[in-house]
C-alpha cells in the first residue's frame, strides 16, 4: 500500500479531501500513518509535508537528526515529549489545533531527542524539516525501545506521566 503520496506538480493546493484522503490511507496503512510530500526532491532544503497519524500509531523518538524543524497541528491532539540524552523528559506539551487553546505549533532548533504521542483517532499535521533528507544511520539510544511492543508500554507510560502532571 501506498502510504506516502510525492509531489511533481510547482503548484499544489491542499483541501479538505486531500486531508480526508490522508486519513483514509493512514487507517488502511500498516504504519498508521500517512504521509503528503509537499515538497519536490529529497534534495529540497526545505521538506514540507503533511502527515495524517492514527492514534494507534507508533512514532519512535528521534532526534530529527540534527536539523531544525517545526510542525503545526490542524486537526486532532498529540503529545510531544521532549528528552534528554538519558531518556529523562525534560519537558512535554499537549498539543492541538487553533481555537482548542491547546498549543498549535512548535520548533526545536537543535537536536533534541523527541516523542510524538497521538491523542486522537486522528492527528493532522504540517512539518517543515530542514532537507535535504538524510536517512540517519545513528544508532538509536539504549533508552528507545525497538520491539513494537516495549515501545507501545513506554510511549503509553510516557503519556500518562504527563497526564498526572
Amino acid at each position: 500500500m501506498i502510504d506516502i503520496f510525492k509531489n511533481t506538480e510547482s503548484f499544489i493546493a491542499v483541501n479538505g479531501e486531500r486531508i480526508a484522503q490522508l486519513k483514509q490511507t493512514a487507517q488502511q496503512s500498516t504504519k498508521r500513518l500517512s504521509r503528503l510530500c509537499i515538497h519536490q526532491s529529497t534534495n529540497d532544503l526545505i521538506q514540507e509535508m503533511l502527515l495524517a497519524f492514527c492514534q494507534d500509531c507508533l512514532i519512535t523518538p528521534n532526534d530529527a537528526s540534527g536539523r531544525s524543524m517545526s510542525f503545526n497541528i490542524i486537526e486532532g491532539e498529540m503529545l510531544l515529549v521532549l528528552f534528554d540524552d538519558y531518556g529523562k523528559v525534560t519537558n512535554f506539551v499537549q498539543m492541538g489545533p487553533i481555537g482548542s487553546g491547546k498549543v498549535f505549533m512548535y520548533r526545536l532548533c537543535l537536536p533534541t531527542w523527541h516523542a510524538l504521542i497521538p491523542m486522537s483517532k486522528f492527528v493532522v499535521i504540517y512539518e517543515c524539516i530542514e532537507g535535504p533528507f538524510i536517512k540517519s544511520s545513528k544508532p538509536l539510544p539504549k533508552w528507545v525501545p525497538v520491539d513494537p511492543n516495549e515501545l507501545r508500554s513506554f510511549l503509553s507510560r510516557i503519556s500518562e506521566d504527563c497526564a498526572c502532571v
